[in-house]
């Protein structure tokens, strides 16, 4: 089975959850410590730092989840238009095949773009053309192109254009969400591995208690 980094880091923040409750909780254990420095005061600072790594995992989480909605939202909208527009320019390349001049102001002819923008330009200029000229209307009419689809198409697309924007927007928060979690975890990673060094030396005598703590002992 293949364990995901997700997975390792829910794993890590519980370990080191129950070992600072446990330290917290056991009288022992926290006299143990307490005597190679881990005194109430510096366990505090463990569990802030603790809380501080938690919400900021958390916090990145949310970001991700948001990320994924706007994502879904703008292709699942982008795919309603291309998939519209391209129903459109075959039957209008239908109607237009004798008439060069409205063949080139529809952007009828090549091949179709693959790249995002220039599509796109191509299908804003499809729509805007044709809503602008009563006579592409009225041959679009012959295969039930209503200028009502028209403007229901163009407004398609620019509710693309607004959800890849708020998509690229929740993107660019989840990366820095994520930076932040990093820096968090590692910080974390850095004061629990002190930690645990100083437990096994305070609580070798008492391998038991170690387990508390999460940390395995070998019989």
């Amino acid at each position: 089975m293949v364990i995901t980094e997700q997975a390792l880091e829910l794993k890590k923040l519980e370990k080191d959850r129950v070992a600072l409750e446990n330290t917290n909780n056991n009288p022992a254990i926290a006299a143990a410590m307490a005597k190679f420095g881990y005194t109430d005061v510096v366990m505090d600072e463990g569990r802030a730092l603790y809380t501080k790594t938690r919400n900021t995992y958390d916090a990145n989480t949310i970001e991700e989840e948001e990320t994924t909605e706007a994502y879904n939202k703008f292709t699942n909208d982008f795919k309603a238009l291309n998939d519209r527009y391209n129903q459109h320019r075959s039957l209008a390349k239908i109607v237009f095949k004798n008439d060069g001049v409205n063949f080139v102001k529809l952007a009828l002819q090549g091949m179709k773009s693959k790249a995002y923008v220039y599509k796109m330009e191509t299908i804003r200029t499809f729509y805007r053309v044709a809503l602008s000229d009563t006579n592409i209307q009225t041959k679009l009419a012959r295969f039930m192109i209503t200028p009502e689809s028209l403007q229901e198409s163009l407004s398609l697309l620019e509710l693309t254009e607004t959800n890849r924007a708020e998509y690229l927007n929740e993107k660019g928060e989840s990366q820095e969400a994520t930076r932040l979690k990093d820096i968090a975890l590692q910080e974390l990673d850095h004061w629990m591995s002190d930690f645990y060094q100083v437990a096994r030396i305070a609580l070798a005598d008492q391998p038991q208690l170690l387990e508390v703590l999460g940390i395995k002992v070998k019989r």
